[in-house]
C-alpha cells in the first residue's frame, strides 16, 4: 500500500493524521486477515509552495523538509500508528 506523503512546508495537521491512520487501520485489518502488507509513506511536494515558504523563512528547502518530517514522526507514534 502507498499513502501519498505529507506536504513539508508547514506543520502537520489533523488531515495528515487522518489519512495515515486510515491506511494504518486498513493495514492492520489486512494483516489480521492473513495478508502480507508492505506499507510505504513518502515525503513529497518539493514544489512551488515549499520554495515560497523557505524564501519567507530564509531557509533551504531540504532543511525545512527535514525539520517538518522530524516533527511529524513523534505525532504519529503518539497516535499509535505503525511505522512504514
Amino acid at each position: 500500500m502507498h499513502a501519498y506523503g505529507i506536504t513539508r512546508y508547514g506543520s502537520a495537521h489533523l488531515e495528515h493524521a487522518f489519512t495515515f491512520l486510515t491506511y494504518d487501520l486498513l493495514q492492520r485489518r489486512l494483516e489480521d486477515l492473513g495478508a502480507c502488507v508492505r506499507m510505504v509513506r513518502n515525503v513529497a511536494d518539493v514544489d512551488e509552495p515549499i520554495y515560497v515558504k523557505t524564501k519567507q523563512l530564509g531557509a533551504h528547502c531540504l532543511d525545512l523538509a527535514r525539520t517538518e518530517s522530524a516533527e511529524f514522526a513523534p505525532v504519529m507514534q503518539a497516535l499509535n500508528s505503525q511505522r512504514s
